[in-house]
């Protein structure tokens, strides 16, 4: 969403959005479930979101729909929850929360696992450089990374469908796992 909508066109998308973001972590779940046998359970309460995070994982999961099209990662720091006039909150890597992982991608495309301590320091080292391109809609600022920069800095990525981890990734996926199985989470 780049223009301004009008209202009931902002609704329609807003809840479309929504909904294809649910069905998105819910895919996810499965995913880390099947693959890793961890369980993420993202939270369903607004409140224990804003206060604690996504899930009791401390894992940051967004929807990128348009990543297919666009070739890039879209990396979301600042949002509002409607179009409207005033500042920004700070979302996505920002977010003071229990996060550590961010997990972003689509389904039917690549599906990205960044740490987050990485993800900061391209933020804060690109607001110097400019070297990824800044994005700012009516109710989100990111930065864009291109796909093939995104699959050399993330911890893994996912191939189309999921299916299993890529034969090439960015890391090596013991790391990865010493990540997740030193990662305390408490009930």
């Amino acid at each position: 969403m780049n223009k301004k909508m009008s209202p009931e066109e902002y609704k329609k998308y807003s809840k479309k959005t929504r909904a294809d973001g649910k069905r998105f972590e819910k895919f996810i779940e499965k995913l880390f479930n099947k693959f890793f046998n961890w369980e993420i359970h993202c939270y369903q309460s607004k409140q224990k979101q804003y206060n604690i995070g996504e899930n009791r994982a401390g894992v940051e999961i967004k929807y990128d729909e348009r990543s297919l099209d666009t070739k890039n990662v879209y990396i979301e720091y600042e949002e509002k929850a409607k179009q409207r006039k005033g500042s920004y909150v700070k979302s996505g890597i920002l977010r003071k929360d229990n996060s550590w992982l961010f997990v972003i991608g689509h389904q039917d495309g690549l599906i990205f696992c960044f740490s987050i301590k990485l993800l900061l320091r391209l933020y804060k080292r690109n607001k110097k450089t400019k070297k990824y391109e800044l994005k700012k809609t009516p109710t989100s600022k990111s930065f864009l990374i291109p796909i093939e920069d995104a699959k050399r800095m993330a911890e893994w990525y996912f191939k189309k469908r999921c299916i299993r981890p890529s034969e090439k990734p960015s890391r090596d996926l013991t790391k990865v796992w010493k990540m997740i199985n030193n990662k305390q989470i408490e009930d």
